[in-house]
């Protein structure tokens, strides 16, 4: 009886700390193992002022976390419930970032676009599920949980172990030639969660996660201003939504362009583009060798790459009234695909056959090594066909006059590269 007065005790104390710190209130069901709970406090507290630092928002709100190891991970019953089936304890590299990831929810607004909005949701629902596409509490999550992780706990022994995958992914979001090379592939190849989800949300969650932490770099008030500008408007549609982005960041340009071209060409916005309206699509992606701590699609390039892989989407099994489909399209991914790479003189240097994969990390092409230059690589899949434009270069100065990028090697500012 005395311990659990203490434990009782000492459950009030911490909830008062909780009170102190913000609004958004956790209690444990009885399954969430006690010798947790204070782990899971501090970290708690420690994230939501950040949050409300960032985003300027205080959400009033509770809920309940419970410990299943059988469940699926997330939020259930409206944001009341909060199913955890690691354990701080027991999965602390994964677990620190999923609950990171998972607390930012209550601080991203609703961007309700295609809320009584028939005449987006007909244009596009042949294509995807509308209500999938601006996915910004699953992506702006992303953003928010990369952002403090690697400008708030780069010390931190939550992340200790871990930290250096972060600061690779922050290199990768913040590096021009990868979006650039990123921006050869079709929207409907990276944003195939439809009908592809288990191969491609990851990258969908990459690349439009990678948008807004870009733009929280460029502007730290960038968050603030965004969703206080979405406080008083509804937003219909995706001009509007580039707009009220673009009219939140300080700056006139990013990468050197004007800020809402840069937006509108980004492959989160692009995809509602007519051109890339399209049941099927086909892509040559590019990566440099590997690395560790970094995932596949941290490492796409066009710049020297050490294999290309070729990949693409299929609409077969999507169904506009459903949600994600989990049946690959078996004629398609897998299917062999003829290659040719070609050198600026129009010669075809080498050719071969390859398997269209259905994830990033499957069916690489490894090719010969190739003298310094420009090259193109062309691949054809029935009526499909897509060509990769890419750059074998030594340690001079390369001028990309496909993207008029003058690519600088050694040069040194403020200890960066």
């Amino acid at each position: 009886m005395k311990n659990m007065l203490i434990f009782l005790c000492l459950t009030f104390f911490l909830f008062k700390i909780n009170f102190l710190y913000g609004k958004l209130i956790i209690y444990f069901d009885k399954s969430y193992p006690k010798s947790d709970q204070l782990k899971v406090l501090n970290y708690h507290n420690k994230i939501t002022q950040i949050l409300e630092k960032i985003t300027g928002v205080s959400p009033e709100k509770t809920f309940t976390i419970i410990y299943n190891p059988s469940s699926h991970l997330g939020f259930q019953n409206n944001y009341s419930e909060l199913i955890d089936s690691n354990l701080p304890s027991k999965n602390p590299d994964f677990w620190y970032w999923w609950y990171l990831v998972e607390i930012s929810h209550f601080y991203i607004p609703d961007i309700n676009i295609w809320k009584d909005n028939a005449t987006l949701i007909e244009k596009y629902k042949l294509y995807f599920n509308p209500f999938m596409s601006i996915r910004e509490h699953e992506y702006i999550s992303h953003a928010l949980t990369e952002y403090i992780i690697v400008n708030y706990f780069q010390d931190s022994n939550e992340f200790k172990d871990t930290i250096q995958l972060y600061l690779n992914q922050k290199e990768a979001w913040l590096d021009p030639i990868r979006l650039t090379a990123i921006k050869t592939i079709s929207p409907q190849t990276i944003f195939q969660i439809d009908t592809n989800y288990n191969n491609f949300n990851a990258f969908a969650c990459d690349v439009a996660g990678s948008l807004y932490f870009k733009l929280l770099s460029i502007d730290k008030d960038f968050l603030k201003k965004f969703f206080k500008k979405l406080e008083n408007k509804h937003v219909t549609s995706i001009e509007q939504l580039i707009n009220i982005i673009g009219e939140s960041i300080s700056k006139d340009k990013i990468d050197g362009i004007d800020k809402f071209t840069w937006l509108k060409t980004h492959p989160y916005f692009a995809r509602f583009d007519d051109k890339y309206l399209t049941n099927y699509s086909l892509d040559v992606i590019g990566f440099k060798k590997f690395d560790k701590n970094t995932y596949p699609w941290h490492r796409i390039t066009y710049i020297n790459p050490k294999y290309f892989i070729i990949t693409g989407s299929s609409n077969r099994y999507y169904n506009p009234s459903g949600y994600s489909n989990f049946k690959v399209d078996e004629d398609f991914f897998e299917k062999e695909v003829k290659y040719v790479i070609i050198n600026e003189n129009a010669e075809i240097l080498y050719s071969n056959t390859s398997k269209i994969s259905k994830n990033l990390w499957e069916n690489f092409i490894y090719i010969p090594q190739l003298p310094i230059g420009k090259y193109e690589m062309e691949v054809n899949f029935k009526n499909l066909r897509d060509k990769f434009i890419f750059y074998i270069k030594n340690n001079n100065n390369l001028y990309d006059d496909e993207n008029n990028f003058l690519i600088i090697d050694n040069l040194k500012i403020a200890n960066s590269y």
